[in-house]
């Protein structure tokens, strides 16, 4: 036995679901798109604020450049904002602290949690109340980009974790994003 179906009804059977399976793949690749351009803004923008504190830093190589904006891009990357008069003085503290700071995570008594902070892990004298200065004044950082970017003080606070993580150096405690810690290798 033979079904025949006239050629108007299979064509656009065929049409419709040609559409549907269209329109689920331009869905997830317009979400992808706007994620990942969010994403380069932001570490562009981490890049510009903190670029010249982590050269400064003993525990991180110093040999770390912008994250280069990928080239499928189109438009030109504007130059950074210029620094209020508080990011100059957070800037400041960050690196009157560094010293300090490099000291305790070359220790172990410091290391850098996924949240972009510093946290205890060894109580030496004096690091606990450093970590609290450190951290209140990047709260206040990760909070003028967050901001500004549009987005979350938490996903500030994760991706400066990240960098902190990619660009530190061997044997600085690091706490990866399943809350696991480790000395870099």
């Amino acid at each position: 036995m033979r079904l025949i179906f006239p050629s108007g009804v299979l064509v656009s059977a065929l049409a419709l679901a040609f559409v549907f399976s269209l329109a689920g793949c331009l869905h997830v690749t317009m979400d992808v798109n706007a994620n990942v351009n969010v994403n380069v803004k932001l570490d562009k923008a981490l890049d510009d604020y903190f670029n010249e504190l982590d050269k400064a830093d003993s525990t991180m190589n110093v040999t770390v450049a912008a994250t280069p904006a990928p080239a499928t891009t189109p438009e030109a990357a504007p130059a950074p904002a210029p620094l209020s008069q508080r990011d100059t003085e957070l800037r400041t503290r960050a690196r009157q602290h560094q010293a300090q700071v490099d000291a305790f995570k070359a220790s172990g008594a410091l290391g850098e949690n996924n949240l972009g902070f510093l946290e205890v892990r060894d109580n030496q004298e004096g690091a606990a109340a450093l970590a609290a200065t450190v951290n209140a004044d990047r709260k206040t950082m990760y909070q003028g980009i967050a901001s500004r970017q549009n987005v979350s003080v938490e996903e500030v606070g994760k991706t400066r974790a990240r960098h902190i993580a990619q660009r530190s150096k061997p044997g600085v405690w690091i706490q990866d994003a399943q809350g696991e810690w480790a000395k870099k290798k």
